[in-house]
């Protein structure tokens, strides 16, 4: 299954140059669709883990964030294609002495599309993303601190849906995005997931 999604994620990522082809490139406004495009998002995460104790402590201070980074093709009027890296990051602050902390980050590195039902830029739009994941983990306790990565990739998928408002430079976004991830980890009885629902606000430009 797993060799299945690798296989799967590259024909996506050739297939690209072989799909972008001529079209009629304005939106509603007659304006040409740029390109290419970049995106950023920042918003906030909700984070279920399946090992308990990484995931929540219950007398700790919790702040959790979710920050995107993508660049996009235009493939036609409506839809984008291309790749993204995101994270997702925890961190668990004790109440007493706030430079004590353990934070857990999980990423996303993959192939990402944007469906627009309008035209790109304006309205309505789906997400998904296919991609490879990676867990990192940090803490900082009286004075010592550590950070360490899984030894394993995994992988990863992402599926949303959005808004997006344009302006004349650029256009703001708001999604609302649910994620899965499963990392391979050797020195662990069994894999470590996260799956994350995730809100955030961002600009396409």
């Amino acid at each position: 299954m797993r060799r299945f999604l690798v296989l799967t994620i590259l024909a996506i990522m050739l297939s690209i140059p072989v799909y972008a082809g001529s079209f009629d490139d304005s939106n509603s406004n007659g304006e040409n669709i740029r390109d290419y495009y970049l995106s950023f998002g920042l918003g906030t995460s909700f984070n279920k883990y399946n090992d308990e104790p990484m995931g929540e402590d219950s007398d700790a201070d919790k702040t959790s964030i979710f920050l995107d980074l993508a660049f996009y093709v235009p493939m036609d009027q409506h839809l984008l294609v291309g790749a993204t890296i995101n994270a997702a990051a925890d961190r668990f602050t004790d109440p007493g002495n706030s430079d004590n902390f353990y934070q857990v980050n999980t990423y996303l590195f993959g192939g990402s599309a944007l469906y627009f039902l309008n035209y790109i830029e304006e309205g309505l739009f789906f997400r998904g993303d296919l991609g490879f994941s990676k867990m990192a983990m940090s803490y900082e306790i009286d004075g010592h601190s550590e950070s360490a990565a899984t030894d394993q990739w995994g992988l990863g998928v992402l599926g949303g849906v959005g808004y997006s408002m344009p302006f004349e430079t650029f256009s703001l976004t708001g999604s609302l995005l649910f994620s899965h991830k499963e990392i391979l980890d050797s020195n662990q009885s069994e894999d470590l997931t996260v799956t994350t629902v995730s809100l955030s606000l961002g600009v396409l430009f």
